[in-house]
């Protein structure tokens, strides 16, 4: 496996295997059986891809047969805005996200989009800085080690 190294030292494997467009249980699960058998340890998930709790259900029992550790895997969650305010979208994407029950080592805040799929073109970045304000409170509290934006192009 190739790392690449953080600026605080922590690596990150440079090949990760992401969750978009895999909505069926059974898909979600060998994709990730088979990942973890070829030896990946990154995995990128995102509340929008509405599949996070066959991916928690997956990787428990993974961790349940001892075939990775949990500390073994780097886990990347997105979050999106949602109508509600931004650290109920942080709570629910970390804090009692069906993934982990204990931490994410990365959470991006994935394009200025709402909850409802509308692109935020709106020049204000009040609901922007709202939500990574949470991230940063989220990093703080052990929630997450990392946080950063995605798709912000």
């Amino acid at each position: 496996m190739i790392f690449s190294t953080l600026a605080d030292g922590t690596r990150i494997p440079v090949i990760g295997l992401g969750s978009y467009l895999v909505q069926k249980p059974n898909e979600v699960g060998e994709s990730i059986k088979s990942a973890i058998q070829a030896g990946y340890r990154h995995f990128d998930f995102a509340q929008a891809y509405q599949n996070q709790t066959q991916v928690g259900d997956v990787l428990k029992d993974i961790f349940k047969s001892g075939k990775v550790k949990r500390e073994e895997l780097f886990l990347t969650s997105k979050v999106i805005q949602q109508p509600s305010p931004s650290k109920r979208c942080i709570t629910r994407a970390v804090g009692n996200s069906p993934i982990t029950s204990t931490y994410f080592e990365n959470t991006y805040e994935m394009y200025p989009m709402t909850s409802d799929g509308k692109i935020r073109l709106d020049p204000n970045p009040a609901p922007v800085i709202e939500i990574w304000t949470e991230m940063e409170k989220a990093k703080d509290a052990g929630l997450v080690k990392h946080i950063g934006v995605s798709n912000f192009n």
